[in-house]
């Protein structure tokens, strides 16, 4: 998962994990849950594939059912999954409450079209503040 400010890297600004790389995490793709966790639109798509590669694999685990360990993996599956669709919610949610205005602005400046300095670049006509 992509957080703001680490460039696409998927590392989390914990400093644990910055330390000891991914296995240093002790939320293993549960980050909606630490305190050093931040999502922003941008987030969305990775957090649908999440919701997605969790529902399939509970619907493999209930399917199969040959594993001792299938209670425990479905209530852990399960737990991910309904807190990355709190995660998505709350992120629609505040991109709901954006004006028309706002969403343009922030589209423009997500694809590429306006730059932070406020001029155009060549994809876009030039905004003055």
């Amino acid at each position: 998962m992509r957080r703001p400010g680490t460039s696409g890297r998927t590392t989390a600004p914990d400093p644990q994990v910055l330390a000891l790389g991914r296995e240093g995490c002790e939320y293993d793709r549960m980050c909606f849950s630490c305190d050093h966790f931040a999502a922003d639109p941008s987030n969305i798509a990775d957090i649908k594939t999440e919701i997605h590669t969790c529902s399939i694999t509970l619907q493999r685990l209930l399917i199969e059912g040959d594993s001792d360990l299938e209670p425990h993996h479905v209530a852990v599956l399960s737990a991910r999954r309904d807190g990355w669709r709190r995660m998505l919610t709350l992120l629609s949610a505040h991109l709901d409450a954006l004006t028309p205005v706002e969403r343009d602005f922030r589209t423009r400046v997500r694809t590429g079209g306006l730059n932070l300095g406020g001029g155009a670049t060549t994809s876009g006509p030039a905004v003055l503040s």
